[in-house]
Parts: structure tokens; C-alpha cells; sequence
């Protein structure tokens, strides 16, 4: 029985003094994670949203772009309207918005000049065809009015018109 008290003893030792060098070594905080923690701490799930919410911020720019382009340019040709009859209102010229619609780009300028020359669509098809074959072309007297627009604009493409309405085609003659 002593022996196997003096045993208990001795192992009851062995355990303090142990126990003791545990406790004299100032346990130190982990910088990285151990195997044994799963999980994403609240800064990194953060970043990533903000990361993610960054890139659909910039996708729908992009996406909504050409919307965007349309209602512009809606709006400046209806402003640009406004301004051809304000002017023809003031110098007593004509002028007319010229808009060319091609499939592969379409465009708009305004022009300036001291006649009306309205425009026969059967005849212009027939002239763009004779056009090859000869040189001799009428000049227009209507020149780019560089005050409204300064050059050729070109239309978004998804513009098409439905229909267009002319009023006062008729020169007036006072």
C-alpha cells in the first residue's frame, strides 16, 4: 500500500510541477486561423460585398448606357427643334433638319439656306441610281448651320421612327 500511495504522490507532483509550466508560459494570441476554426470573420464578408456591390454598380452603367443615349438624344432634337424655329423666326432664313437613316448608322445635322427644296423620294431614288453614271449633280443651297450643330451628330442606335409629321411643307410666300 505505501507503494502505491508513494506512486500517487509522486504522479500528484508530476501534475502540479506541470501544471505550473503551463501557467509560467504566457499564452499568446493566434494572428492565423487554426484547422480546427471555420468561418469568415464580419471584415472579410464585408469586403466582398463591397467588392461585389462595386461590380453591379458598373454593369448596370453599362447596361443602361444606351437607354440613357436615347432619351438624350430625344431631348436634344426636341430642343433642337425649338432652336431651327427660333432662328428661322429671327433671320427670316430657312432651315431644316436633315436626318439620314442608314441600317449601319444613322445621323442628324441642321441646314441652313435661302430656298425650300422639297424633295420628291421616287426622283431621289432614281437620282442615286443615275448618280453613277453621271457627274453633273444640282448643288443644294442649304449649307451646315454650324451654330446649332456643329457637325454631323449620329443617332444611338434602337432609334427608329414611326412616322413623321411635316407642317407648313408649303413655302410661305409673303
Amino acid at each position: 500500500m505505501a507503494r502505491t500511495e508513494k506512486r500517487a504522490a509522486v504522479d500528484l507532483i508530476k501534475t502540479l510541477l506541470g501544471a505550473k509550466k503551463k501557467a509560467a508560459k504566457p499564452q499568446q494570441h493566434q494572428l492565423t486561423r487554426s484547422s480546427d476554426q471555420r468561418g469568415f470573420t464580419l471584415i472579410e464578408i464585408l469586403i466582398v460585398l463591397g467588392i461585389i456591390s462595386a461590380v453591379i454598380v458598373l454593369g448596370l452603367g453599362r447596361v443602361r448606357k444606351n437607354d440613357n443615349n436615347i432619351r438624350t438624344t430625344f431631348r436634344e432634337m426636341t430642343v433642337l427643334s425649338k432652336e431651327i424655329r427660333n432662328q428661322a423666326r429671327l433671320t427670316q432664313t430657312f432651315f431644316r433638319l436633315m436626318i439620314e437613316i442608314k441600317p449601319d448608322q444613322s445621323r442628324y445635322w441642321v441646314e441652313k439656306g435661302n430656298a425650300i427644296e422639297l424633295k420628291d423620294p421616287k426622283l431621289e431614288l432614281k437620282a442615286q441610281d443615275d448618280q453613277d453614271t453621271s457627274s453633273n449633280k444640282k448643288k443644294s443651297s442649304f449649307t451646315l448651320f454650324k451654330k446649332l450643330t456643329k457637325k454631323e451628330k449620329i443617332l444611338p442606335k434602337g432609334i427608329k421612327f414611326k412616322s413623321l409629321e411635316i407642317q407648313n411643307s408649303e413655302p410661305l410666300l409673303c
